[in-house]
């Protein structure tokens, strides 16, 4: 029995709209996305009732997203910069970790180094250099200065925080300081990829396109 041309019709604007689905979703992983990467170790030695934890928040564009599974230096050549959009350090004393007692705001002033990907459209880690600031209220064994970096350790990210006591001379601005130490535990970062809201809106516009295509053919 043959079908009616018009069922003929549905079915085929149907599987074009499918399989525009399917390239925009394979497409979609390799879109400008947000890098957010969290971390909440316990510093350890010298600090052993120090907590801490932050969270920072990168752009990657199209570019540095969709290169070949690999290391890359964040410096242009490869691709388009990644950049820092927020980074904010947290801290407490592990006896009472409800109460935080200082928050520090690192913000654009932190430099990728370099970043690595899956050749799938996915950022799996990267690294930065050193970048201090001052305590303003929270003293630590005479300590006023922290810097926050991040390395990049079998592929993975891991946050550190260095110190330099007050005792301790700088030998530069940032990031040029010269530290006294380095937290005992670094904090493995939990990456979390999202998407570009440009990008987004871009795919769901194309779906649109594509439904109201197949409604008037309809």
């Amino acid at each position: 029995m043959e079908l009616p041309l018009k069922f003929i019709t549905r079915i085929r604007a149907a599987g074009r709209c499918i399989a525009l689905a399917a390239g925009l979703a394979a497409i979609a992983p390799a879109q400008a996305a947000l890098i957010v990467g969290v971390w909440d170790p316990v510093y350890g030695p010298p600090f052993p009732n120090l907590g801490w934890s932050g969270n920072i928040t990168l752009f990657a564009p199209n570019s540095c997203v969709s290169l070949a599974a690999g290391t890359y230096n964040n410096d242009g050549l490869s691709c388009a910069l990644i950049t820092v959009v927020s980074a904010q350090v947290d801290f407490w004393n592990t006896a009472n970790p409800a109460v935080t007692l200082e928050t520090l705001n690192f913000g654009s002033d932190v430099s990728i180094g370099s970043f690595a990907v899956d050749g799938a459209g996915t950022v799996t880690a990267f690294g930065s250099d050193i970048i201090g600031t001052e305590l303003s209220g929270l003293a630590l064994a005479g300590n006023d200065y922290f810097g926050l970096g991040f390395d990049i350790v079998a592929n993975k990210t891991q946050a550190n925080l260095y110190y330099t006591s007050a005792a301790g001379l700088p030998v530069g601005p940032p990031p040029l300081y010269g530290f006294d130490g380095v937290s005992g535990t670094p904090g493995a970062v939990g990456l979390t990829q999202i998407p570009e809201p440009g990008s987004i809106a871009l795919v769901g516009a194309a779906l649109l396109a594509a439904a109201v295509v197949r409604r008037r053919r309809g």
